[in-house]
């Protein structure tokens, strides 16, 4: 083994780790705008799907009252 290779395998290793966590900080980051965005789905779901019942129930309660009255 060479100088050049004793001087470069740890400077090595320490740029692997490097790029690994990199890797990982970038991987971390697309898994949470994922959570995110389906996170912000399932509540426009939700919303649509209360507005949608709150509305069905309106109409149920004026059918009522047109035939008690």
């Amino acid at each position: 083994m060479c100088e050049s290779e004793t001087f470069f395998a740890p400077v090595l290793c320490v740029f692997c780790v490097l790029v690994f966590r990199l890797i990982n900080w970038f991987s971390w980051q697309e898994k949470q705008r994922i959570v995110y965005d389906e996170e912000k789905k399932l509540a426009q779901h939700q919303a649509q799907t209360k507005s949608q019942m709150a509305k069905y129930e309106d109409e149920l309660a004026r059918k009522r009252m047109q035939v008690l009255h």
